[in-house]
């Protein structure tokens, strides 16, 4: 390596020490001063928040008579004040028929979906507006005796029984 290839990086060395020696000659400012505040009592300005609305889908199960996964939905009002719910069937046609139920406080309504709809497969959306809604789904499912023939089912089920399922949720 000759000299002429040597000289930009000691220029950029001595030019890395000049500035680290003017920046350790910057002075220091002092650490600001706290001062203590006076404390005053004062009411919250936020006020309890409106009701809101809850919404949940309900997966696909059957609305038809003896179907596959019969559907119970309860939907409860867990508060003081009323509330207003939804529940919309949406079958493989498309959507269906839609129950408005009014539920007064700390009420239950239960909402049989093959009373409402009959369709091999259904689901449901439930939409709470006011108050605060709790919902509880009910599955009924049957097993058909050509799936019990697998070892498996027979011992989970037995022959000819039936298993049911709750689903809970609260908003």
């Amino acid at each position: 390596m000759n000299a002429i290839q040597r000289w930009p990086i000691v220029g950029a060395i001595g030019a890395l020490l000049i500035g680290a020696v003017l920046l350790d000659r910057v002075p220091e400012n002092p650490p600001p001063q706290l001062q203590p505040l006076e404390t005053v009592m004062q009411r919250s300005l936020v006020q309890q928040p409106a009701s809101l609305t809850a919404s949940w889908y309900c997966v696909v199960g059957s609305s038809e008579p003896g179907g596959y996964a019969d559907q119970t939905i309860n939907v409860s009002n867990i508060s003081d004040e009323p509330a207003t719910a939804t529940v919309s069937i949406i079958t493989d046609e498309g959507p269906g028929p839609s129950i408005r139920l009014e539920l007064g406080s700390y009420s239950t309504e239960s909402v049989d979906i093959g009373s409402v709809s009959s369709a091999a497969n259904a689901a449901a959306v439930v939409e709470v507006v006011g108050g605060a809604g709790r919902l509880e789904r009910r599955v009924e499912q049957r097993v058909h005796q050509r799936r019990l023939a697998q070892p498996w089912a027979k011992k989970r089920l037995g022959w000819g029984e039936h298993a049911e399922s709750t689903d809970e949720e609260t908003a």
